[in-house]
C-alpha cells in the first residue's frame, strides 16, 4: 500500500511454520540467498543480531548507506564490536533492543513482547514442573486447595 517492495531470504520463515509461498501470496518478494535481498533492500531489518566479523554475516554484504535494524545490545562486547563494524562500513544501525519504553514506541517494542512471552511460558513450565493444580476447586468427591507458587 505504500509503494515499498518487501524482499524475504528462501526459507526466511521455515521455521516458525512460514512457507515462502506465504510471504509470495502477501506481496513480499522471496529471494534466493541473503546478499540477493541485502543487494535489493535500502532497509534491512533482521530478528537476531547479526555477526559483525563474520565475512557471510548480513553487515558484511550491506553498502554504505543501507540501514540494519536488529537487536544489537549496545552494552556488552558483541554489540560494541557490531556498532564499530557497522560505523566503519557507512551502514546505519537501528538497535530494537534499546527503544524506549514508552506508549508512542510500543509498537517497536522488542523487550515487552519477549519479556511477556518468557513469563507465559515459565508459569506454563512451572506448572508442568510441580505436577499440581496451581487453582482450587471443589466437586462432590473432594476439594484440593490451591498451590503456593512463587514463579
Amino acid at each position: 500500500r505504500t509503494g515499498k517492495q518487501v524482499y524475504v531470504q528462501t526459507g526466511a520463515g521455515a521455521a516458525a511454520g512460514f512457507p515462502d509461498g506465504d510471504y509470495a501470496r502477501a506481496g513480499c518478494r522471496v529471494l534466493a540467498s541473503a546478499s540477493e535481498v541485502c543487494d535489493a533492500c535500502d532497509v534491512l531489518l533482521q530478528l537476531r543480531p547479526p555477526a559483525a566479523v563474520r565475512p557471510d554475516a548480513p553487515l558484511a554484504m550491506l553498502a554504505p548507506g543501507k540501514t540494519l535494524v536488529c537487536p544489537v545490545a549496545p552494552r556488552t562486547e558483541a554489540g560494541r564490536e557490531l556498532m564499530d563494524a557497522a560505523a566503519a562500513r557507512g551502514v546505519h544501525l537501528l538497535a530494537t533492543d534499546a527503544v524506549p519504553r514508552l506508549p508512542a514506541a510500543a509498537g517497536l517494542d522488542l523487550l515487552g513482547s519477549e519479556a511477556r512471552i518468557a513469563g507465559y511460558r515459565a508459569v506454563v513450565e512451572a506448572a508442568h514442573a510441580y505436577g499440581r493444580f496451581f487453582a482450587g476447586g471443589a466437586t462432590e468427591g473432594g476439594a484440593h486447595h490451591a498451590a503456593k507458587v512463587l514463579v
